[in-house]
C-alpha cells in the first residue's frame, strides 16, 4: 500500500481513478473501430454560412448546413422534399436514401461512397448525424438527382430544370397487402407478442408508403379480425391487382435460426408483363435483407399455399424476420425496424412495378 501511495500521490483512491479513465479511453477506442463512421462524423463537421434556396426560394432548415472536408452538409429532408424526393432514414444501419422519381440516391454515414441507380462512386465527403438530423452533401445528392447549383455568395440555390419531382408518378397501379393472420387465427405466439399484430402493423405502415406513392392500395384486413384464406388472393384476383403481398414472421424449434426469406409458386400463370413470381419473390427478398441486414434465407417455392396458389398475378409471402430468436423479437418490437421493413418492400413493389 505504502509503494502505491507514493506513486499515486498519497490517496488510494487515485488508482481507482486513474483505472476509470484508463476504462474510458478503451472504450473510446472500441467505439471507434466498431463505429467508425459516427466518432469520425462527430469530430470533423463545422457550421457553414449557407443560405440554401430551392428553385428561387429561401429554405427554412430546422439545422444550419455545416462542412465537412470543405463541402456543404445540408438536412436531407428539409432541402430535397421541397424538390419533391422522398427521404428514407434507417437508423438501424446508417442509411440513408434519397428518392424521386427516377433517380434513387444511397448514402451511408461516414461513408464517402455514393450509390446512383446501383452505381457506386466515391465522394470527398460524407454524410453526417447533427443532434439527431441526417445531414447530406449538398452538390453530391443535388446534381445525383438531375439538380444543379447555382451559387453566389454563400447563397447557394438548388434549380431543377422543369421544376421539382412530383409524387404520384405510380398512379395506375394497383396492389393488395396481406396482413397475415388475425382475429382468432394470431398466428405465432411468443410471451405478448403475437405474429398478427407485427403483421398488422407492418402491413398498415406499407399501406402508407405505397399511397404516397401514388399507388392504388387494397388491404384484406386493417383490424385483428378474421380473414378466410381465399378471400385474400380473391381480394387482389376481384380487384385485377398488379401485385399481391402478403406480411408474415417465422418462428422455429431452433431458436438461434434467424433471418428473411420470400415464398412463391412457381407457376408462369402468375406473370405480369415481363415479372414473374419468381423475380418478384427475388426482388422482395434482397430488398428486406438489404435494408434490415437480415440473414438471406432465399426465395422458396411453396406449391401447398392457398394465397399463393390462388392468385393470378405475381404473389408474395414475405417473411420478414424469425419471432423465436429473441435478437430479431427485441427488433422487431421497435417500431423503427417495423417501419424499416415497410420501407424495404415499399422499395420492392416500386422496383417490381418498374419491370411489369
Amino acid at each position: 500500500m505504502d509503494r502505491i501511495t507514493d506513486i499515486f500521490g498519497g490517496d488510494f483512491s487515485a488508482v481507482k481513478t486513474k483505472r476509470s479513465f484508463l476504462l474510458l479511453i478503451v472504450l473510446c477506442l472500441l467505439t471507434a473501430v466498431l463505429y467508425p463512421q459516427f466518432t469520425e462524423a462527430a469530430s470533423t463537421y463545422y457550421k457553414s454560412s449557407a443560405v440554401i434556396f430551392a428553385n428561387g426560394q429561401k429554405l427554412s432548415l430546422e439545422r444550419q448546413p455545416v462542412n465537412v472536408n470543405g463541402r456543404v452538409l445540408v438536412p436531407a429532408r428539409t432541402v430535397f422534399s421541397k424538390l419533391g424526393a422522398r427521404i428514407d432514414w434507417y437508423s438501424s444501419n446508417g442509411k440513408v436514401h434519397v428518392v424521386t422519381g427516377n433517380k434513387k440516391v444511397e448514402l451511408q454515414m461516414g461513408s464517402s461512397s455514393i450509390s446512383v441507380n446501383g452505381l457506386s462512386t466515391k465522394m470527398d465527403t460524407y454524410p453526417v448525424l447533427v443532434s439527431g438530423t441526417v445531414m447530406v452533401p449538398l452538390r453530391q445528392v443535388a446534381e445525383a438527382l438531375g439538380a444543379e447549383l447555382k451559387v453566389s455568395g454563400s447563397n447557394i440555390d438548388i434549380v431543377f430544370r422543369g421544376g421539382p419531382q412530383q409524387d404520384g408518378k405510380m398512379q395506375g397501379y394497383k396492389v393488395v397487402i396481406d396482413a397475415g393472420h388475425g382475429g382468432s387465427n394470431p398466428g405465432a405466439v411468443v410471451g405478448k407478442t403475437t405474429e398478427a399484430s407485427l403483421n398488422l402493423d407492418i402491413a398498415k405502415r406499407l399501406n402508407g408508403l405505397l399511397t404516397k406513392e401514388g399507388i392504388t392500395t387494397y388491404m384484406t384486413r386493417e383490424k385483428n379480425v378474421d380473414v378466410g384464406l381465399y378471400d385474400r388472393s380473391g381480394l387482389a384476383n376481384k380487384v385485377n391487382a398488379d401485385l399481391l403481398i402478403s406480411i408474415h414472421n417465422n418462428t422455429h424449434s431452433n431458436t438461434s435460426i434467424s433471418g428473411s426469406m420470400s415464398l412463391y409458386y412457381p407457376s408462369s400463370s402468375k406473370t405480369n408483363g415481363k415479372l414473374t413470381s419468381k423475380g418478384f419473390a427475388s426482388i422482395v427478398q434482397n430488398k428486406l435483407t438489404g435494408t434490415l441486414g437480415t440473414k438471406d434465407l432465399g426465395i422458396i417455392e411453396r406449391t401447398n399455399l392457398a394465397v399463393l396458389r390462388t392468385a393470378n398475378m405475381p404473389a408474395v409471402i414475405a417473411e420478414v424476420a424469425y419471432m423465436t430468436n429473441s435478437k430479431e423479437l427485441a427488433k422487431l418490437n421497435t417500431s423503427e425496424y417495423r417501419q424499416s421493413a415497410a420501407q424495404a418492400l415499399r422499395d420492392a413493389i416500386i422496383e417490381a412495378l418498374n419491370k411489369i
